[in-house]
């Protein structure tokens, strides 16, 4: 059996906008995801810019153009004027158009922003899926050389702009060579599948066992969805009792798998006992409530601890 790799990788940054997940390259004029040091078409490092600041410069570019255009009228019409009192008509209304255009951008600057942004985003739609699908190839690839650490961080950034099903399997990929620890900004709702796979039932067993707060109701669904091949598989009926076990982290998820729980109670330890019998009243059934006491009492009949719940 292979060595899983011991990794360390950070936890994905939080923007407003997807799109806060792409950069620019001034040099080739190609986009990619924000966590690559150089650009990955022609290497270069200094020209890497975020889409915000391109759209900032694009809105500051338009004031100072509307600007020098209201000069260029008022110049025009200075060479023209044939008065003085004409002049300084003008010459108000300039000065009044230039305070309007200035009040204009600064009032309404994030408004402004967010029109070029989307106007950007839009007209560049295409090329950037296309720089996109291109990294995605090149992540696999890197699957394909065993460079799975490297591989993964690209599709976790990739992952978010593109939500798909081979994205999704690719990550399962490489999370199932790494020795997983709680301290690891692990995945969950961002990995399921419309399939079975092995992989990643085997990553949710491990998840269940190290950071079980994180495993949420679609986990369990999928989990118990796919009940009938699990249980084909090595420790099956632990890797299902091990999932259940983390709907006692709340009284709305004990209550919805009560039925789930009870079936694999002799798989939960003394701890997770004590927290059911604590959230009993959420467990509206009372035929299968008086059932898990019954258990209870059967296994730990003797407890004095748990006796004071039952």
């Amino acid at each position: 059996m292979q060595e899983k790799l011991v990794v360390q990788f950070t936890p994905l940054p939080v923007y407003c906008d997807k799109s806060d997940y792409i950069v620019y390259c001034k040099a080739c004029h190609s986009y990619h995801i924000n966590n690559q040091s150089s650009c990955y078409k022609c290497g270069g490092t200094n020209s890497l810019a975020s889409i915000e600041s391109i759209v900032q410069k694009e809105v500051r570019r338009n004031f100072y153009n509307r600007t020098c255009f209201i000069l260029i009228v008022y110049m025009l019409l200075f060479l023209v004027s044939r008065s003085f009192s004409t002049l300084i008509l003008i010459s108000s209304y300039t000065l009044a158009c230039i305070l309007l255009n200035l009040l204009i951008y600064t009032l309404f600057k994030p408004s402004l922003l967010m029109a070029e942004y989307d106007k950007y985003i839009t007209l560049n739609q295409s090329q950037i899926k296309n720089n996109l699908k291109e990294m995605l190839i090149k992540a696999e690839e890197k699957i394909e050389e065993k460079k799975y650490l490297e591989a993964y961080v690209d599709l976790r950034y990739l992952g978010v702009l593109i939500d798909n099903e081979q994205i999704r399997l690719d990550k399962v990929n490489c999370l199932r060579h790494f020795r997983l620890r709680a301290d690891l900004p692990l995945e969950m709702k961002e990995l399921l599948v419309n399939k079975c796979n092995k992989y990643l039932i085997y990553y949710i067993y491990e998840v269940a066992q190290l950071k079980k707060e994180i495993i949420n109701e679609a986990t369990i669904k999928y989990i118990l969805g796919y009940k009938k091949q699990i249980l084909d598989l090595p420790k099956g009926e632990e890797i299902i009792a091990q999932v259940v076990m983390t709907a006692l982290k709340s009284k709305y998820l004990t209550h919805k798998y009560a039925s789930d729980i009870y079936e694999y109670i002799d798989y939960l330890p003394k701890d997770r006992l004590v927290r059911l019998l604590k959230i009993k009243d959420c467990i509206l059934d009372q035929t299968l409530l008086q059932q898990i006491a019954d258990k209870v009492k059967l296994k730990y009949g003797q407890d004095e601890q748990l006796n004071g719940y039952l």
